[in-house]
């Protein structure tokens, strides 16, 4: 059955009322104010949803361009849930930063949403919006860091605070390298890169205050996860 406008509109704030969007938010989508959103809310107007809009829609919530167009076929793309309880953060599926000496960091590669519980995002202090998904590959940050663990990174986080766990860029004369590693500031303003495998093969590693901005901090490592 065709949804209205009206039903439409409802649906898309119901769904996504604890990702925080409300009318006023959801009017700056629209590129209208809020008082038009509450009009259409209650009057309707057939042709508000432009396809801009909703692109914009199914680029951050996952509904289909049909169903906000046309208020027909299934609300959300297939890779996508309306599940109030998760918020999604961007995935990047082909990205591996090393927890060793370093690999070339990709410029393209597969971007996809994955899902996390929304309590659990909040009580950790988390906006999923600076958050990041992306692969480790590599030994020198075990047993805790394993390679392929999946690791989420908060952007938020640029400044390093000493023994925290790191997601870095690092620009060499080979190119850019992706990285994992614990951070250290050093009292003549130096960056120290430790590994947390103690082994010769991956020895600490001084970068000098002249040369600290060749290193690009994504952000803090706040969580892990791995096969058992």
């Amino acid at each position: 059955m065709r949804q209205s406008i009206q039903q439409r509109i409802e649906q898309i704030l119901s769904d996504q009322k604890s990702a925080g969007l409300n009318a006023t938010k959801f009017g700056d989508i629209c590129g209208v104010s809020k008082g038009r959103i509450s009009q259409i809310r209650q009057d309707g107007a057939e042709k508000f949803f432009t396809y801009r809009v909703a692109r914009k829609l199914n680029d951050r919530y996952g509904y289909s361009i049909a169903w906000v167009l046309d208020g027909e076929g299934p609300r959300l793309t297939e890779d996508r849930t309306a599940d109030k309880d998760v918020l999604y953060i961007k995935w990047y599926k082909e990205t591996r930063l090393a927890a060793g000496s370093g690999i070339t960091v990709e410029e393209d590669g597969e971007v996809k949403n994955l899902a996390f519980r929304e309590d659990w995002l909040r009580e950790h202090g988390l906006n999923p919006k600076k958050v990041v998904a992306v692969h480790a590959d590599g030994p020198s940050m075990g047993p805790r860091i394993q390679p392929k663990d999946l690791m989420l990174v908060n952007t938020a986080e640029k400044d390093v605070q000493n023994g925290n766990v790191y997601a870095f860029i690092e620009e060499t004369k080979t190119g850019r390298l992706g990285r994992v590693k614990r951070l250290f500031n050093a009292r003549n303003g130096a960056l120290r890169i430790v590994s947390d495998f103690s082994s010769p093969e991956f020895p600490e590693e001084t970068v000098q205050p002249e040369h600290r901005d060749s290193v690009y901090i994504i952000g803090r490592v706040v969580w892990i996860g791995g096969s058992v």
